[in-house]
């Protein structure tokens, strides 16, 4: 957190912010005046939480994108090396090490259990997660039944070519015959 003319301002997607406004931008307003049209607030050291008017430029859009472009490409190639992928997975290995246990309530029967990823983790187990894609219709799709050409609902990992017993055991006669 840091404060500018009396206003709190806290980290949001990197930036200092309060509400939409941006610290750095802010600032370049009231020591160099009017933001152009198409213009950015750059930090020239990547820093974007040094805000001092001495690492602010503005620049133009297509100038901005091409500086980041160019730091991006650099960082994508290196990520491509084996020492970048050793590294990520090194990070990787490091941050989910570190993650808090979270205590969650599964979606389908209630039952508490833990989990490390709280966006994703609804149910307690694979039971439940597939119970519940059942108790949805998720892999329910629409089908014509083979035998009397009626469309039936049925799950689409089933192989039924038919509506019913019935036209199951017209089906299985006509085979046999």
């Amino acid at each position: 957190m840091e404060e500018f003319e009396g206003k709190v301002f806290k980290i949001q997607n990197g930036y200092l912010c309060r509400g939409n406004k941006r610290l750095h931008r802010l600032i370049w307003q009231k020591f160099r005046g009017v933001i152009p049209k198409g213009h950015h607030i750059h930090h020239k050291d990547g820093n974007k939480l040094n805000n001092s008017i001495e690492n602010l430029e503005c620049i133009s859009h297509s100038e901005h994108l091409s500086i980041h472009m160019i730091a991006n490409k650099k960082l994508h190639d290196w990520h491509k090396t084996e020492e970048g992928r050793k590294a990520l997975g090194e990070h990787a290995k490091q941050v989910w090490k570190n993650r808090k246990i979270h205590n969650l309530s599964c979606l389908q029967c209630g039952n508490n259990f833990e989990a490390k990823q709280i966006d994703r983790a609804k149910y307690c187990d694979n039971k439940c997660e597939q119970a519940a894609r059942r108790a949805r219709g998720d892999d329910l799709i629409d089908r014509l039944c083979i035998v009397c050409c009626n469309p039936f609902k049925i799950n689409k990992y089933h192989k039924t070519k038919t509506c019913g017993y019935s036209c199951g055991g017209l089906l299985r006669r006509k085979k046999l015959k």
